[in-house]
């Protein structure tokens, strides 16, 4: 089996149809014998959303984590240009 493709991606209930469509192409797309991880970055999913989401996914191989942000080095980022 080929390893995991890995896809991260920012959410909030603002996005979360977007999110349910760009989940069900990818995983109706992904090739025989593949599978993805899903590293959804959770900027305000309700948990209700969130079962939706998982439920409308059907995940066989494949696998989603809602994490939260985690802005601890952002002020390390630089600045100028902007």
């Amino acid at each position: 089996m080929a390893q995991p493709l890995t896809v991260i991606t920012l959410a909030d209930e603002n996005f979360a149809i977007p999110l349910a469509v760009m989940g069900r192409s990818l995983l109706d797309n992904l090739g025989a014998g593949r599978s993805v991880s899903l590293t959804i970055i959770d900027g305000g999913l309700a948990p209700k959303t969130k079962e939706r989401l998982l439920a409308s996914w059907k995940l066989q191989q494949s696998s989603v984590d809602f994490v939260g942000p985690c802005f601890g080095g952002a002020t390390t980022l630089p600045v100028w240009g902007r």
